[in-house]
């Protein structure tokens, strides 16, 4: 049985790293049948 999933993440990260490392832990656990959708926002000092 397939399922088609869609799933949202949003985040806020403190910086680009911390955003990139949490892309790709979202994408190495992303399943075949799993469409993926990614807002990240990073926090930065004003």
């Amino acid at each position: 049985m397939n399922a088609n999933v869609n799933v949202f993440y949003e985040l806020t990260c403190k910086d680009l790293n911390e955003a990139i490392d949490a892309k790709n832990k979202i994408i190495a656990n992303t399943l075949d049948d799993e469409t993926v959708e990614i807002k990240i926002e990073c926090l930065r000092d004003v």
